[in-house]
């Protein structure tokens, strides 16, 4: 993949009462490190959170793998930069169908040998590869919310009946506080 073997410490731990992780750099490229963390228990999107903060002493850049030891269970973890916000996409599988989704990403993270490249490269490949699963999850959530907001707004009747829905301000302003509720 191009990636190259990390140098220096590879071994650290953060401490998050009242668990403790064990994390171990795998690989690196550019500084951009690929970690991974043995668990009992995959953390959950707040516990991530929190690690992050605290891992970013560690490691800025980087691609945390959580695994559960003798099963199929992983969920990698990436921090990802959305205009002036960092935010963490998650992507947890159970079993080796769930993990195509990953699969497709490798080919954007990979190097050829000898090819220059710098963090900024690397950073824009893995932005590349995992934005699009948080930007789809919010488009796709915004597509279904207005689908459900013409329905709900066309099934309310008694509000100015005689104006068109999507003139129906009355309406739509109803509609909308109800599906907000």
């Amino acid at each position: 993949m191009g990636w190259n073997n990390p140098k220096g410490q590879t071994d650290f731990e953060i401490t998050i009462e009242p668990n403790t992780y064990r994390f171990h750099q795998v690989a690196d490229r550019q500084g951009f490190q690929v970690i991974t963390c043995e668990v009992k228990q995959i953390p959950n999107s707040s516990e991530c959170r929190k690690i992050d903060v605290r891992l970013r002493r560690q490691a800025n850049d980087y691609i945390c793998i959580y695994y559960v030891p003798g099963t199929t269970h992983h969920q990698w973890v990436v921090p990802v930069k959305k205009v002036e916000k960092r935010d963490i996409v998650l992507v947890e599988y159970d079993s080796i169908e769930q993990a195509e989704f990953l699969y497709s990403k490798l080919d954007g993270l990979t190097f050829e040998i000898g090819q220059s490249v710098t963090i900024v490269d690397v950073k824009e490949r893995v932005q590349e590869a995992f934005i699009i699963n948080s930007e789809r999850l919010t488009k796709d959530f915004y597509s279904g919310f207005k689908k459900e907001h013409t329905r709900f707004a066309n099934y309310i009747t008694g509000l100015n009946d005689s104006i068109p829905v999507k003139d129906n301000k009355e309406k739509q302003w109803y509609t909308s506080v109800m599906l907000n509720r």
